[in-house]
């Protein structure tokens, strides 16, 4: 009973944090570092949409398996219920939106398949635990010293570029943005992404430190008789 208590509270609470981000998202404050319970919208209009916790009706089916595009009411699908409910027509739906781009079947089918490992229950279980405050956000960050890309689509219907632009300017890390990607670039744009990746960390790993060896030029004269073995200091050995 006690643990039921405290899921419910928790629910309770994320329910809370989420209506309180959807009225940012509308009034255009939300603040777009780090994860956040609630998905950011691109604009206004898919905020306007997103009801989290009260059961939706209604939807029609993804048009997405027969490669049609969806419109922005269908993101009344990010609700716990149509999770539970429909969760396949809601992956359908979400996934069309992490590609975007054209000719995106084959990602788009891939993603569907892992999404289907798990369930929307599972899903809805983890948008109930609470989220980093901005402040905590910003420490993170601070505590990183490596270098790091960032790379961002302009068309990122998940999440909005400026998150990306905070992140990078946070860490000190340098942001390439790709004209025309979506959310997951790194599996729609592989090639691409591998040679930004190849690039940066070229430009930024350490050089080597030079080694030398020391050969000697002559072996010594063995005695007669003697069996000859090469002296450790005609060996080769590191500087």
């Amino acid at each position: 009973l006690g643990r039921g208590v405290q899921q419910r509270s928790a629910g309770g609470r994320a329910a809370e944090h989420h209506r309180a981000q959807a009225a940012e998202v509308r009034r255009g404050t939300q603040h777009v570092v780090g994860p956040s319970l609630a998905l950011t919208p691109f604009d206004r209009e898919r905020g306007d949409h997103i009801v989290f916790e009260e059961p939706v009706s209604g939807l029609a089916p993804s048009r997405v398996p027969q490669l049609g595009r969806d419109p922005a009411a269908d993101w009344a699908k990010y609700n716990r219920q149509y999770w539970q409910d429909h969760y396949e027509d809601f992956l359908w739906f979400f996934l069309g939106q992490c590609f975007p781009e054209p000719h995106s079947t084959k990602p788009i089918e891939d993603a569907v398949g892992w999404g289907l490992e798990t369930t929307g229950a599972v899903l809805a279980a983890e948008y109930d635990s609470a989220d980093p405050d901005r402040r905590t956000l910003e420490q993170w960050c601070a505590r990183i010293t490596s270098p790091m890309l960032v790379i961002h689509g302009t068309d990122d219907r998940i999440s909005p570029l400026r998150r990306s632009e905070l992140l990078a300017e946070l860490t000190g890390g340098e942001l390439v943005v790709i004209d025309g990607g979506g959310h997951i670039p790194l599996a729609r744009d592989p090639v691409q992404v591998n040679l930004l990746i190849h690039e940066f960390t070229e430009r930024v790993r350490p050089t080597p430190a030079p080694s030398r060896q020391h050969w000697a030029r002559w072996e010594p004269v063995a005695a007669p008789g003697a069996v000859h073995q090469l002296p450790d200091r005609a060996r080769a050995r590191p500087a």
